[in-house]
């Protein structure tokens, strides 16, 4: 997803990026600032968060507040792949607006 979200020929100025951190996956936007295009800023698009002893992934959006919620259209699923595949449809315009 971040890969196809990433096209080659806006690489200066966009791109997809995802993080591990323990359970965590976490998926960024990043953009270069329109002022000092060096310089790239970050806002969050989707969170991923296995919970092992239930053995499911957790998705949460980041809403105008900046924090992190639970996505209720399909809050969980046994595999981060099918999480993956709702963000990337983003039917309700939660992801990527």
């Amino acid at each position: 997803m971040c890969k196809r979200r990433s096209p080659v020929h806006l690489s200066d100025y966009l791109r997809a990026v995802y993080v591990v951190k323990g359970h965590d996956v976490t998926v960024y936007e990043e953009r270069s600032r329109w002022d000092k295009p060096q310089e790239w800023t970050s806002s969050g698009i989707a969170k991923f968060k296995y919970i092992k002893n239930q053995n499911i992934w957790k998705l949460y959006w980041m809403r105008q507040d900046l924090k992190w919620h639970l996505y209720e259209p399909l809050p969980e699923s046994t595999t981060i792949e099918r999480l993956v595949a709702e963000v990337d449809k983003d039917r309700h315009g939660a992801f990527f607006g």
